[in-house]
């Protein structure tokens, strides 16, 4: 089923997205493009999205930023948020080990 669809980095699934309306983050956007497309076309049918691809910043960049986010999601007792940046980080981690 589509619905099944998970993104592999943080493991927000489309039926959690479609619940929820929240990504768990920016993989996501790759994963569940599909029904992105469709949603913005329902909420806006006559404009169009385009991708903005900005400069990539390095993986030690990218982690460093995630565990900002995560000491601020648990200061602020987003233990769910927490989880899944904890997961995002745990995944970029392990990525060439």
């Amino acid at each position: 089923l589509k619905n099944d669809i998970v993104c592999p980095v943080c493991k927000t699934s489309l039926r959690e997205f479609n619940s929820t309306r929240k990504l768990g983050c920016p993989n996501c956007y790759e994963v569940f493009r599909d029904s992105l497309n469709k949603l913005l076309a329902r909420i806006a049918p006559n404009t169009s999205h385009k991708q903005v691809v900005t400069k990539t910043s390095s993986k030690a960049d990218k982690i460093s930023a995630l565990k900002a986010d995560l000491a601020k999601a648990v200061k602020e007792e987003r233990y769910e948020d927490a989880s899944k940046i904890k997961k995002q980080i745990q995944a970029l981690e392990a990525e060439n080990e």
